[in-house]
């Protein structure tokens, strides 16, 4: 396990990056998830939040949550 800051280069890992605290996470560049799927999402709150296919379809169906 290796904590500690990284400042203008690449984290590469072939395992599972792990980012915890209680402050919010930021990404200041683009995020390519080639081809994979973005998991554990939660219904959005915000105007901006990402949402799930499944908050969508049941949105678009009448039953809001």
């Amino acid at each position: 396990t290796a904590t500690g800051n990284i400042t203008g280069g690449n984290l590469i890992t072939g395992g599972v990056l792990s980012v915890s605290g209680t402050n919010q996470s930021s990404i200041a560049g683009n995020l390519a998830m080639n081809s994979k799927n973005i998991t554990g999402l939660a219904d959005p709150v915000n105007n901006q939040d990402a949402a799930t296919k499944a908050y969508v379809d049941s949105v678009a169906t009448g039953n809001k949550h």
